[in-house]
């Protein structure tokens, strides 16, 4: 069975005593803050993760870990996939959450090539130390996702990229946290509004954390403060 069929069968389980939306949204956010504060500790998070899981059995927080241990067997594939962003769809949570749709994965990859095609990211990464890509208002990370699998078929260093996801939703958030997380990306996403620029939360990417070198060349070049840093 794939991993996606693996997760959406634990979900359901779960789902089963609860309510799917409910479930699959709990465990992408636990997730996520589980990932965020084991490389960058916010005890607000830490809060948030303890009151959703106070929710649930042991048998359900078990299934939660399995189901982080099939997404990460995902993204040790060649080419992962953006499971995530299929259950959403799948589920039918665009009907109850702000009508978000994604943006489907062959688009994507044409925006993807239309935009980075006409950029040479070689010379721009030799300038700067860095490329930075930003979606503000990222769902579950799928464009960024593109991007990234892009470059590295380019044989651009990945270390060399900086990704910034942002989305009003929480939930979009995380989604797109896990994504680049597992995918071994550096970058940073915001759960905010794009448009008034409040920010309500922020997840730094593990990579991102220990990423020295990138870390240096945008403190130095971007003027970007603040970037914690193991």
């Amino acid at each position: 069975m794939k991993n996606k069929e693996l997760i959406k069968q634990k979900i359901l389980e779960i789902g089963n005593k609860k309510n799917i939306k409910t479930v699959f949204e709990d465990f992408v956010i636990c997730a996520a803050y589980a990932i965020s504060n084991s490389v960058y500790y916010d005890q607000s998070k830490e809060d948030q993760y303890l009151a959703i899981s106070s929710k649930y059995q042991n048998e359900d927080l078990d299934g939660f870990a399995e189901m982080i241990a099939y997404l990460t067997l995902e993204y040790a594939k060649e080419n992962p996939r953006d499971i995530l962003g299929e259950l959403y769809e799948e589920f039918g949570l665009f009907n109850s959450i702000n009508r978000q749709y994604f943006t489907p994965e062959h688009l994507c990859n044409l925006m993807t090539q239309i935009t980075l095609e006409n950029i040479d990211v070689n010379n721009t990464i030799k300038k700067k130390g860095y490329i930075s890509i930003n979606d503000p208002a990222c769902g579950s990370g799928r464009t960024l996702l593109s991007a990234l699998k892009y470059l590295e078929k380019k044989g651009i260093d990945l270390d060399c990229v900086f990704v910034e996801g942002d989305d009003v939703s929480l939930f979009c958030a995380c989604m797109t946290y896990l994504n680049l997380s597992l995918y071994g990306a550096s970058g940073v996403v915001k759960h905010q509004d794009t448009l008034t620029q409040k920010v309500y939360s922020v997840f730094y990417t593990p990579q991102y954390v220990y990423n020295k070198k990138l870390h240096e060349n945008m403190q130095d070049k971007s003027g970007i403060e603040e970037i914690p840093l193991a």
